[in-house]
């Protein structure tokens, strides 16, 4: 399982290329049964102009100096999630999503065959913008998925389907 994150869409884009070479490579490796596949990047929810969700340190200092983040300490551990704290997704765009966009276009470009496949968490994860972390006592969280314990099933479900598409399990 490889994962690549960054915050910057020029470095992003410098390494990109090798990394999918190399996992070309695995995938190409004679007398191998590798598969290999790609995930996309989970979508964040964080307030920001694009509405691509992407965080935005500018726009989360400023959404936690509103009064719901300073609320006082007499707030129940069970109202940790405030409703307005993490917002959907209002651009799907791939281009709003430059994460996974750069990445299907280097697999358009590098990937002919077909080698890597790519798990689609992007959209997985686009519509559980309440899935994160909002508490008023500290500070919030729209990127992790704290309140998802059973996040990774469709990941592992995809894989293994992946996995029963290359190698069909045989029935005797």
């Amino acid at each position: 399982l490889i994962q690549c994150w960054y915050n910057d869409l020029d470095l992003f884009n410098e390494v990109v290329p090798p990394v999918l070479q190399w996992l070309l490579e695995v995938a190409r490796q004679p007398h191998r049964s590798n598969v290999v596949t790609w995930h996309e990047t989970f979508s964040q929810h964080w307030i920001n102009p694009t509405g691509s969700g992407y965080f935005s340190k500018g726009y989360a200092d400023l959404q936690e100096r509103q009064p719901a983040f300073k609320l006082p300490h007499l707030v129940d551990a069970f109202d940790y999630q405030v409703p307005t704290c993490c917002r959907h997704v209002t651009n799907t765009s791939y281009l709003a999503d430059w994460r996974n966009d750069v990445i299907h276009t280097h697999l358009h470009k590098m990937d002919r065959n077909g080698l890597i496949s790519v798990l689609p968490m992007a959209a997985i994860t686009r519509p559980v913008a309440d899935m994160h972390t909002c508490n008023p006592l500290y500070s919030h969280d729209c990127t992790h998925y704290c309140f998802w314990p059973l996040m990774w099933q469709p990941f592992w479900h995809q894989l293994q389907q992946k996995m029963h598409e290359k190698y069909p399990v045989s029935k005797k």
